[in-house]
């Protein structure tokens, strides 16, 4: 049993949580999938729908893996070394295997170069997919659901500070490096800095009794959690919208292709790279303010707040030129992936019905990802063939619809609850 006073454990666990999470937010910008890992494609000979499968990867390789975690990190009481020892040896060596590739590209062929880069990029992912359930379940059982959002809030909106200082140092560097050294250093750098902030989780105090360890699930008790969970009417609701509004900014990567073609305003890569720094401002804004407002008013507010920006920024993809756009759209995306973080997570653990977090985690996240996986290489091809403006209309069609089922169907689960 801890004997430190509660107060102080949790101030402690929020400053490691947040130095921690500050830092790989900060190598996350540094090598940005919407921005930096499309323009390195995009030198290496990708088209549009190379580029739009980013998202399909990630969305992929995140969330079908999640099961597994279930039964990788079930021991409790060892979680936090668990969780720790597998970045070092299952996620991070990938960006040092992107960084080797990049400084050897002028010995390779470029399909070889940007097949194995995006090869990487997906074992990244899927490695980070195998523990994001069992992640987020650990973080919050580190705090309580009075102030969680607060703290998940300023630990996200530190991460997104330090990323748009990431994005810049990125963007700054491309424009004045030569570019495959330049690239290979940023994805060195992003793995040693990666490093780092998983070291400082190291210093949390977990407060897990020993003895709550749980049983590897069977796939019966699994079957049995996910039926458990989809009963509810409000989560089935909850679920529907999501992916709706997942399915109405897919694009994020394809974005980045538009600005750097001429019908975007051909934008320089250092200059695409700098912009898209705001994606990560946009994310310390909406960290900071959808957190609060979740613990005073739910949480349901902020993902409506995240989806009536995401119809702005598709508004300004389609009426207004490109270049003048490219700051705007991507801080408006940001307040959309804060709002898809924080705020969709949060309602994730409050209607979580039964006592398996995880499992009810992974299953939102099968659910959606399982919807919405292929639907960013459905729109690369889109673009491809059909321009990006039809893309654009079709995003914002589907946005629109997301507000409208989110303000009529889904409720509150906190109303719900005290119902």
């Amino acid at each position: 049993m801890n004997n430190r006073p509660t107060r102080q454990r949790d101030i402690r666990n929020a400053s490691f949580d947040i130095a921690g999470e500050s830092l790989w937010g900060f190598q996350a910008a540094m090598v940005a999938s919407a921005t930096v890992l499309v323009v390195i494609l995009r030198q290496f000979g990708a088209g549009r729908a190379m580029i739009g499968s980013i998202t399909s990867i990630e969305t992929c390789s995140v969330l079908f893996p999640q099961m597994l975690g279930l039964y990788l990190f079930r021991t409790r009481a060892r979680r936090k070394v668990e969780l720790i020892a597998y970045h070092y040896v299952a996620i991070i060596p990938f960006l040092f295997l992107i960084a080797w590739l990049l400084q050897q590209s002028p010995h390779l062929s470029a399909a070889t170069v940007r097949i194995g880069i995006l090869a990487c990029w997906a074992g990244f992912v899927i490695s980070c997919g195998i523990l994001m359930a069992v992640w987020m379940d650990w973080v919050a059982g580190l705090f309580e659901v009075r102030f969680r959002g607060t703290v998940m809030g300023l630990a996200f909106c530190a991460s997104s500070i330090l990323g748009t200082a990431g994005g810049l140092l990125s963007g700054w560097s491309i424009s004045h490096g030569h570019a495959a050294h330049t690239y290979a250093l940023l994805y060195f750098w992003s793995a040693w800095i990666a490093s780092l902030s998983i070291f400082l989780f190291w210093f949390i105090e977990d407060p897990c009794r020993l003895d709550c360890d749980m049983a590897p699930p069977s796939p019966n008790s699994i079957l049995g959690i996910f039926r458990e969970s989809l009963s509810d009417g409000d989560f089935r609701a909850f679920l529907i919208g999501r992916i709706l509004t997942t399915s109405g900014f897919c694009i994020l990567p394809l974005i980045g292709d538009y600005f750097s073609s001429a019908e975007g305003g051909a934008v320089a890569p250092g200059a695409l790279v700098s912009s898209g720094a705001s994606i990560a401002l946009g994310m310390a804004v909406a960290n900071l303010g959808l957190g609060r407002i979740g613990d005073k008013f739910g949480h349901r507010l902020g993902l409506i707040i995240g989806i009536a920006t995401q119809i702005l920024a598709l508004v300004l993809l389609l009426f207004a030129p490109g270049r003048m756009v490219c700051l705007p759209v991507y801080f408006a995306a940001g307040i959309c992936g804060g709002s898809a973080f924080l705020s969709h997570y949060n309602m994730v653990f409050e209607t979580c019905p039964h006592d398996n977090r995880s499992a009810h985690i992974a299953l939102a996240n099968l659910v959606i990802g399982g919807c919405t996986a292929f639907t960013p290489i459905l729109a690369g091809l889109a673009a491809a063939y059909l321009g990006m403006h039809l893309v654009f209309a079709v995003s914002l069609a589907l946005s629109v619809l997301a507000l409208a089922w989110f303000l009529l169907r889904v409720r509150e689960p906190r109303q719900t609850a005290a119902g």
